[in-house]
């Protein structure tokens, strides 16, 4: 069971979600919980749309970073909350914090978030990462956790993928297995140890619609819908975005264009063949 009260939403488009999260830079600080309604493919602001694969439903995030395989069943988050940190390395810190103690509270052993690759990882296997935002005083984090391990048909049909990666989403860990229960059930118990955890942090768990009908979501809605966000194109968007700072963009900026996803992107070859 996964009340609306619980923040949690699968029934809006993946364009919807992003817009829904665009919308918390603006609002109180907050947290939610969401997936897709179907398997569908995000892009980062600046990626080019070349990298998709067949006719999977795409999206755009207005934060950086690759293309990355949403599949239905996984965990997606999104969390708003004032910067009043020294420094973006401390605000990842303090994500990555409350990140492994959702973790830990729901029993997960060897499981934790690692601020050095903004990443999830399950006995130093990534299961998951999460992408960053400033806005005014307003720091922002939203990403997913992989509940199953990737199909290797699902993700070779989705995008194009760098060497070695095929094997590697494949070889996701099972995070459900290592919480010995089914997907459903494991993802109900980890929504719920984040929901503790965040809100003894002192954030507003959101209702969905509270969020869908404020005049943020109306704005970030139309943007999302524009043109130069539209996935089906041929070139990047270059869309700028006046006074959102997106975190970590530089450092895989020459990898925008070229194969890849997003959990992988920061890796050269040798360490991705490590990570095997």
């Amino acid at each position: 069971m996964t009340p609306a009260y619980l923040g949690f939403n699968d029934s809006l488009s993946p364009w919807q979600q992003m817009a829904a999260d665009e919308a918390m830079l603006d609002g109180p600080p907050a947290f939610r919980l969401y997936d897709y309604p179907h398997d569908a493919v995000v892009f980062g602001r600046n990626q080019h749309p070349s990298i998709l694969k067949g006719t999977y439903p795409a999206a755009r995030r207005f934060t950086g970073g690759t293309a990355t395989i949403e599949k239905r069943g996984d965990l997606r988050w999104a969390i708003s909350l004032p910067y009043e940190f020294r420094s973006l390395k401390d605000m990842n810190q303090y994500l990555c914090r409350l990140l492994t103690a959702s973790l830990e509270n729901a029993g997960i052993r060897n499981a934790y978030a690692d601020p050095e690759m903004s990443t999830v990882k399950l006995h130093g296997k990534i299961i998951g990462g999460y992408a960053r935002c400033v806005k005014g005083e307003t720091g922002f984090a939203h990403g997913m956790i992989a509940m199953t391990p990737y199909s290797t048909r699902s993700a070779v049909s989705a995008i194009w993928l760098r060497r070695g990666e095929e094997h590697l989403l494949s070889s996701t860990p099972s995070l459900s297995k290592a919480m010995m229960k089914e997907p459903e059930e494991a993802r109900e118990a980890l929504m719920k140890s984040m929901l503790n955890v965040m809100a003894a942090a002192g954030l507003n768990i959101m209702n969905i619609r509270e969020l869908i009908e404020s005049p943020d979501y109306v704005t970030a809605l139309q943007k999302h819908l524009y043109p130069p966000w539209i996935i089906h194109g041929i070139s990047s968007p270059n869309v700028p975005d006046p006074g959102i700072l997106v975190v970590d963009e530089e450092g895989i900026r020459h990898l925008l264009n070229k194969k890849g996803h997003c959990f992988y992107s920061m890796y050269t070859d040798e360490q991705l063949a490590a990570l095997r």
